[in-house]
């Protein structure tokens, strides 16, 4: 994972989770533009739909590679 790719994550709905048709996970794609480590975890900052957030990068999954 570089910046540039393409991600896809997801992440639990919150409280009412278990009682929603998809399991209760909702999956978000976005596009890295930087990254930090945090003690041992690398730490990915992605621009999705929502803005700039963080993603755990052991949480992620590369859609679509950079050039």
């Amino acid at each position: 994972m570089k910046p540039g790719d393409l991600i896809e994550w997801s992440w639990p709905d919150g409280t009412q989770a278990a009682f929603k048709r998809n399991n209760g996970w909702t999956t978000w794609r976005g596009i890295i533009i930087g990254e930090r480590m945090e003690g041992l975890v690398r730490v990915l900052k992605v621009v999705d739909k929502l803005g700039a957030i963080e993603v755990r990068a052991d949480e992620a999954e590369v859609i679509s590679e950079s050039r």
